[in-house]
């Protein structure tokens, strides 16, 4: 098996620091792709960083490009998870929930709905504060993927 590279969303995602114990812990190369805006200072010299410039969608359009079928990518973001995932790319929320391809059409027909909605004055409630058990329930599952991968597969 190639050498796991995992490429995470840093304009995106807040798990960054239990990738970064992850990939010590795993051995897997992290790629963290991020615009100035997010830069974070004392990064570990294993993490490699990739900066781009501002600007709508900068850090995705690089994430596509640096991506390949077998890695694994950490986003948030439904559009970029529909690209990577139509790519071979195993794509995981911070959440920990798997983005799987045939599942792309409704997921983007629901970010099209609620686009729709904010575009008509009607706004959510929006996101509440993150738990502790999102940042486990995300370890669980990323390592799940992990040892699936490793065994030659994904775990279904």
């Amino acid at each position: 098996m190639k050498h796991l590279h995992v490429f995470a969303d840093g304009d995106s995602i807040p798990v960054v620091p239990q990738l970064i114990t992850l990939s010590e812990q795993y051995g897997f190369q992290l790629v963290l792709v991020h615009s100035h805006a997010h830069t974070r200072s004392s990064l570990p010299e294993r993490v490699k960083t990739i900066i781009v410039d501002q600007g709508a969608d900068a850090a995705d359009f690089r994430m596509i490009s640096e991506t390949a079928a077998g890695d694994i990518a950490v986003t948030d973001d439904l559009g970029l998870a529909s690209i990577l995932s139509a790519r071979g790319v195993y794509v995981i929320h911070s959440n920990g929930i798997r983005f799987r391809e045939e599942a792309a059409d409704a997921v983007l027909e629901w970010r099209h709905a609620k686009k729709e909605a904010r575009r008509r004055g009607i706004y959510g409630k929006g996101p509440s504060k993150r738990k502790r058990s999102a940042d486990v329930q995300f370890e669980n599952h990323f390592v799940e993927l992990l040892k699936a991968l490793r065994e030659g597969g994904d775990e279904g």
